[in-house]
C-alpha cells in the first residue's frame, strides 16, 4: 500500500518515512526500501542517516544504537527511541507519509507482563498526544489536512502471552482514524464482525482511495491469518530458544 501511494502521489523518498522499533517491520511496509527513508530497529535502515535532521535526532540514533534491546531482543529498539525520532523527523521535514511501528506492548505481552504492557499503552497514548500537538503546530505545513490512522497488526490469544495458534481473539483488531477527510461513523470495507485482520487492508485502501482488489468482500482474511500464524510461530520459536526472563 505504501508503494502504491508513493507512485500515485509521485512522492520523493524523503517524503515517505518509516520508523520502527522492530527491524523486520520495514520489509512488511514496503517492497522498495530505496524509495523511502527508513530507520528500523537499533541499527537497521540503509537510509537511517537521513533522520539526523537536528542535533537531538542524531543523539537519539546514537543512543538507541547502543541501548539494551529489552523488552525485545536482537536489534530491537525500545519504543521511546523510535517514537521520539519519528516526531523529530515529522517536525523538521513534514513528510507526506509517515509510518511509525511501535512494539513494546507486544514484547511485554510475550513476557506475560501485563503491568508493563499497560504502561507501554500509556506511553503510546502520550506519543499520540505529542503527534497531534505537532500537527497542530504544523497547520501551514500540512498539519491541517493530515489524516492519522492508528491500528494493530494482531490481537492476543486467550492466554495473553501469544497470538495466532487458531484463537479467534488473535485476529481481532481495531482502527482509530482521525482527520478532515474522515467523516461520519467509521466504515470498514470487510464484512467480519468484530473487525479482524482481513478487514485492515481493504479498510485503509478505501480510506486512501485505492482499489481493494476484492478484499472488500473479506477475501483478504485468509492471507492475513496466514501471515499472523507465521509471525506467531516465529515468536514462539524465538522464546523457546531463550530462557524466558522475569519481569
Amino acid at each position: 500500500m505504501v508503494d502504491e501511494l508513493k507512485t500515485l502521489e509521485n512522492l520523493a523518498a524523503k517524503d515517505v518515512a518509516i520508523v520502527a522499533s522492530w527491524g523486520p517491520m520495514a520489509h512488511a511496509v514496503t517492497r522498495h526500501p530505496c524509495g523511502a527513508v527508513i530507520s528500523a530497529g537499533r541499527t537497521g535502515g540503509a537510509s537511517r542517516d537521513a533522520f539526523r535532521v537536528n542535533r537531538r535526532a542524531s543523539e537519539i540514533l546514537r543512543e538507541s544504537s547502543v541501548a539494551a534491546a529489552y523488552p525485545g531482543w536482537g536489534d530491537y529498539r525500545p519504543d521511546r527511541f523510535a517514537a521520539a525520532l519519528a516526531l523529530h523527523y515529522l517536525r523538521e521535514v513534514a513528510p507526506r507519509l509517515l509510518v511509525v511501528g511501535l512494539g513494546d506492548t507486544d514484547e511485554y505481552g510475550h513476557r506475560g507482563n501485563y503491568e508493563k504492557y499497560v504502561e507501554s499503552l500509556q506511553r503510546f497514548d502520550a506519543f499520540l498526544g505529542d503527534l497531534f500537538r505537532s500537527l497542530e503546530h504544523m497547520r501551514n505545513r500540512g498539519g491541517r489536512t493530515a489524516s492519522v490512522f492508528v491500528l494493530t497488526d494482531h490481537g492476543r490469544d486467550a492466554g495473553f502471552a501469544h497470538h495466532g495458534s487458531g484463537d479467534p481473539s488473535s485476529s481481532r483488531v481495531w482502527v482509530l482514524a482521525h482527520g478532515p477527510r474522515i467523516v461520519g461513523p467509521a466504515r470498514r470495507a470487510g464484512r467480519a464482525n468484530p473487525m479482524s485482520l482481513g478487514d485492515l487492508a481493504p479498510t485503509l485502501r478505501t480510506a486512501f482511495g485505492l482499489t481493494t482488489h476484492g478484499e472488500g468482500e473479506g477475501e483478504g482474511e485468509g492471507e492475513a491469518k496466514k501471515r499472523e500464524r507465521m509471525r506467531d510461530q516465529a515468536d514462539r520459536e524465538r522464546w523457546l530458544k531463550m530462557e524466558k526472563p522475569r519481569g
